[in-house]
């Protein structure tokens, strides 16, 4: 399953993709790549439920069919929860000399971001068809929103946070740092 984090599998989704638009462009032939995949998808989780194999699967920056937390770490700059359950801890990400930016995707799956109020973020939050709600109370289902921390002040570093939320939750709070 970690196979499809990987950028051969998203690099012949896209192919596919272009395929089926040339077929029904030139010869009027009409695939239903979506539904192939997703079909596909379902027997791949299928199979791994009759050989026993986890459904649950994912690294310090993946979960998929799962659940897990992920802790900002040097390096690791995208954290991605898909039909699953996910924490994401960004206190301890130190700033330098420059900005950093951080991305948290969440699709068909739930997730909680944590950050530490004494540190200058700027949340953009893109919603569709889902759910986002900011420490200022501010929910979204559909576009983009932002939020600022007090602190925040765009000609010293700071952490740039952009959220990507898909038919899923996403909530942002404040945790100070223990």
């Amino acid at each position: 399953m970690n196979f499809i984090f990987t950028g051969a599998f998203w690099g012949m989704v896209i192919i596919l993709v272009g395929v089926s638009v040339l077929l029904k462009a030139y010869f009027n032939i009409n695939i239903p790549i979506f539904r192939t995949l997703f079909g596909l998808l379902i027997v791949l989780l299928g199979i791994s439920i009759v050989f026993g194999r986890p459904i649950a699967c994912g690294d310090s920056r993946h979960v998929f069919f799962g659940e897990g937390a992920f802790h900002g770490h040097e390096g690791e700059d995208s954290f991605n929860v898909v039909f699953g359950k996910g924490t994401t801890d960004l206190r301890k990400i130190q700033l330098e000399a420059d900005n950093k930016t951080i991305y948290v995707n969440t699709v068909f799956g739930e997730n909680t971001v944590y950050y530490d109020p004494t540190q200058p973020v700027v949340f953009t939050v893109n919603v569709a068809f889902g759910e986002a709600t900011l420490p200022d109370q501010k929910g979204s289902a559909f576009g983009k929103s932002e939020f600022k921390t007090s602190n925040y002040d765009a000609s010293k570093p700071h952490l740039n946070v952009n959220i990507n939320v898909a038919f899923g939750s996403v909530k942002v709070k404040e945790r100070n740092l223990e």
